[in-house]
Order: C-alpha cells, then sequence, then structure tokens
C-alpha cells in the first residue's frame, strides 16, 4: 500500500542525515561491487622465455601446458572467491601469472581478490594492467570503476563505466554502477536514467530498482520511490537495505506505524545476514521514529 504523500518536514532533515552520512559506503544507493571475474579466457600461443632453438613441436607441448596449467590456477583461484576465500584466490592467480606474465584474465581477477580485500589501491594497478594486455576489455574498466567507486573517485570512476559501455554497450551491472556514481554525485536525474537503462537490459535487476527508488526519493518523489522499493522487494525479499529505504520515505510522507513495521523488517534481516553496521542505523531509526511521534 502506498501512503498517502503528507511530508513531515521536521523528519526529512534527521532521517536524511542517517541515511548520507551513515553507512555513506551502502547507503543510498546500493548493488555489489565486487569485480566481475573472468573465468576461461584465450591465451597468448607463446612465452618470449622459450628461445626459437627449441624445436617447434617441443616448444608447442611445453606452450600448452604452460597455458592449461596457469589456466587451472586461474579456475582455482575463481572457486577461491565464490568461497570467500580471498587471500587463497590472489595466491593462485600469482601462480598462473607466474605462468603466464601476460595473463589479462589472471591480473583482473587478481585486482578483484584485492578489492574483496580492501586494497583498493592495489586492486587499480592490477586492473590497468589487465586493460594495458587487453584493450578491449570492458570487464576490468568496470572492476577499475569499482575500485574507483570504493576510494569516492566518482568521476574516475564514471569514465571507467563510460569506456565499459562503449565496448559492451549490453552491460546492466555497469548501468547500474554508473548510476550509482551520479547519484554520489548528486546527478539524480541522470542516475535514473542509468537504472532504467539497467531495467530495459534486465527486468529482475533487484538492485537497480532499489536504486532508482532511492534517486527518485532524494527528488522527493516519494511515491514512485516506494514503488521501486516494492519492486526491489518483490525480487529480493531479502533485502535489509531496502526495507530500510522504503521505511525512510514511508516516515517522511507520514505513514510512522508503516514505517516502524519497515524498520522492524530491516533490523530482523540485518541481524539474520550479519550485517551489523546495518543493524545500528536501524536501530537509530526506529530511535529516530520514536522521538518524532
Amino acid at each position: 500500500m502506498t501512503p498517502k504523500q503528507i511530508v513531515r518536514p521536521e523528519l526529512i532533515e534527521d532521517i536524511t542525515v542517517i541515511l548520507t552520512k551513515k553507512l555513506l559506503r551502502h547507503i543510498p544507493f546500493v548493488g555489489d561491487l565486487t569485480a566481475d571475474i573472468v573465468g576461461t579466457v584465450a591465451v597468448n600461443r607463446k612465452f618470449s622465455i622459450f628461445e626459437t632453438r627449441i624445436d617447434t613441436k617441443v616448444t608447442a607441448a611445453i606452450n600448452r601446458n604452460f597455458h592449461q596449467r596457469a589456466e587451472e590456477h586461474l579456475l582455482y583461484g575463481n572457486k577461491m572467491t565464490q568461497l570467500n576465500l580471498h587471500q587463497d584466490a590472489l595466491e593462485a592467480y600469482d601462480r598462473a601469472i607466474t605462468l603466464q606474465p601476460n595473463y589479462a584474465a589472471a591480473y583482473n581477477n587478481k585486482g578483484n581478490a584485492k578489492l574483496a580485500l580492501g586494497q583498493y589501491q592495489s586492486a587499480i594497478i592490477n586492473f590497468n594492467t589487465a586493460i594495458h594486455l587487453r584493450k578491449n576489455f570492458p570487464v576490468a574498466y568496470n572492476n577499475r570503476g569499482s575500485a574507483r567507486m570504493r576510494l569516492g573517485k566518482y568521476k574516475d570512476a564514471i569514465n571507467d563505466y563510460n569506456m565499459a559501455l562503449e565496448l559492451k554497450p549490453k552491460y546492466p551491472k555497469v548501468y547500474n554502477n554508473r548510476g550509482r556514481a551520479k547519484g554520489m554525485l548528486g546527478q539524480y536525474d541522470q542516475a535514473i536514467s542509468d537504472f532504467r537503462q539497467a531495467l530495459q537490459l534486465d527486468s529482475h535487476y533487484a538492485e537497480a530498482y532499489h536504486n532508482r527508488g532511492s534517486a527518485k526519493m532524494f527528488l522527493r518523489q516519494y511515491n514512485p520511490a516506494i514503488t521501486d522499493y516494492n519492486e526491489a522487494i518483490n525480487l529480493n525479499p531479502d533485502s535489509s537495505i531496502v526495507y530500510y529505504h522504503r521505511g525512510v520515505v514511508k516516515a517522511i510522507c507520514g505513514s510512522i506505524n508503516e514505517a516502524k513495521i519497515d524498520f522492524q523488517t530491516a533490523l530482523r534481516k540485518a541481524v539474520r545476514s550479519g550485517h551489523i553496521s546495518l543493524k545500528t542505523i536501524v536501530e537509530h531509526g526506529i530511535r529516530e521514529l520514536s522521538r518524532n511521534k
């Protein structure tokens, strides 16, 4: 049920401050900033470490062996990434690079492991190398943009996302990421356009609905924001943050009881998922609602 839009100005400042200044890395725009990893990819057929004097057949056999072993390490690293064992993944990618020094995919995935470990500057160096080795590498541009987002370099991130979309126009994750960067810069109309494009490419993209709702909220388009949050919840009912955001908008519109229900739901889901920082924010929001009855 969409609440009647009776805005309570005394709540806007308090709740919006909670929304924007706490958990800045997670709120108000959501999404997986973990870099995309690459699985099996084409690899170079020659290594400079082999001298041309070696018999051609022998060289080819040795090269195939190195290629295969490098790819095995890459795939093992990917498996470790899926298990959130990022240090193990990092070591596997290093072994792949040792075997094949020009392995762009391994540098990309190594950057992914460092991004997950919070080593953002170092991750950017790896993505730079991946892009140097393979110019037309949209995944690496997206990933470097994600690392720059983590560092708050939103304009630089947008430049990377632009390049990724130039190389791969039908890349919904990049539209969502670019929309997030624009939203963090206060470019809400442009952000909405990117989220809309992401949804045109993937109509089940819960995070894009969520983010579009947040952009609309900052434009004070409260009912359309709630509509988008509703759709995000339908697609991903386990998300704690979207309940919190919808509760914020309902509180601003004066639907305090409905806001409390959303906040309590967000709190339960945050506790269940171990999202301690969001739990703190939601508890603060509940106290604010009680104070502003």
